[in-house]
């Protein structure tokens, strides 16, 4: 977090990139921890978890206003993490712990004049929890399925062997593409990254995101990368086309990961897209296994989207939500009034077929 705090935390940046943060945790009469999270205030895009087709035409509407259809919304984690970033000690009075959490959220929420409160990234099939949150007014959401692949040992041919025969026919090209690159490690006690490295991996993944909206968010900051590499928790893995195999001087993708116990946690990728033909995006999974390996973890958190291509690797899906609690429905309009032009585009364009 402190990385996080460092990126975000410029008073000159433009609005979407200055964040505040505020760590809260609840104690009993014992000092036993009870509940603890994170609440990031930052300005968001409504439609960031929009269908695809509704995003691009908010998209369309932003050229003429940058900020339309965004919000200051307090939530728990930020955008640059993923997972459940709420710790509840269930066998304490958790209830009134979680109260405090949310009074808290409250007051930041009116402090920042925020439009909506949200818990992310909550696991499925908690039923004390949703009647919980309900009751507090808040609306339960799903969101995107995450994905982890569990290594029952660090070892890449125990991961391949474990796969089914269809996942390992799918992957041959992948591995046989795979010995044509090269990976390298920046980070703290790895290689530096110069500038100018930064500035064209950023490039790298900006290539990538305008091309899908599935998760719908603001550009990334160009002092990203740097800022993720002063800390220890964070690495960046580089991956070029050997010479000898016809690569260019230049990367063709990287990531950039995250390293807690044992879990290796990929956040950030982007490829060129000039080299489709290599397999380049699958590559970079596999290289996340392998790296994963190598440091002996025993997980790899691959996050949201791009289920297809992370089930190849044996990856297992979990269904989590969000809860909700908005301030009014006039952000709510506008966005079901795209919705609706989407919906009405498609059948005329279904009528015209």
């Amino acid at each position: 977090m402190a990385a996080a705090e460092r990126i975000y935390g410029a008073k000159d940046a433009p609005p979407e990139h200055r964040w505040k943060f505020r760590y809260l945790i609840v104690r009993d009469h014992t000092h036993r921890v009870v509940a603890a999270t994170v609440f990031t205030t930052l300005l968001t895009k409504d439609d960031m978890l929009a269908a695809e087709d509704v995003s691009r035409e908010i998209e369309r509407r932003r050229e003429a206003d940058r900020y339309y259809l965004s919000s200051t919304v307090v939530m728990t984690g930020s955008t640059l993490s993923e997972g459940n970033h709420l710790y509840l000690d269930r066998t304490g009075p958790w209830r009134e712990a979680l109260r405090l959490i949310l009074a808290a959220a409250d007051e930041e929420s009116e402090r920042a004049g925020a439009d909506a409160i949200m818990l992310r990234d909550l696991p499925d099939g908690d039923p004390e929890i949703d009647t919980f949150m309900l009751d507090e007014g808040f609306s339960r959401v799903p969101i995107l399925d995450t994905h982890t692949l569990t290594l029952d040992a660090p070892d890449e041919s125990a991961w391949y062997s474990a796969l089914d025969n269809k996942k390992r026919y799918q992957l041959r090209r992948v591995i046989e593409h795979a010995k044509d690159t090269e990976v390298s490690f920046h980070g703290v006690g790895l290689a530096p990254l110069t500038d100018e490295e930064a500035i064209y991996l950023h490039g790298l993944f900006e290539q990538l995101e305008q091309k899908k909206f599935r998760i719908n968010l603001f550009d990334l900051p160009m002092t990203l990368l740097p800022g993720m590499l002063t800390s220890p928790a964070w690495e960046l893995g580089v991956v070029r086309i050997r010479a000898e195999a016809g690569g260019p001087p230049q990367p063709v993708g990287f990531w950039a990961a995250h390293k807690c116990g044992d879990t290796y946690a990929p956040f950030l990728l982007g490829v060129d897209d000039a080299y489709r033909d290599r397999d380049i995006y699958r590559v970079t999974i596999l290289h996340w296994v392998r790296r994963a390996c190598a440091l002996s973890m025993r997980k790899v958190r691959m996050g949201m989207d791009a289920e297809v291509e992370k089930n190849r690797f044996g990856a297992r899906a979990e269904r989590i939500f969000m809860y909700l609690r908005t301030r009014d429905d006039y952000a709510g309009a506008l966005l079901g009034e795209a919705v609706a032009k989407v919906a009405t585009n498609q059948q005329i364009h279904q009528g015209a077929d």
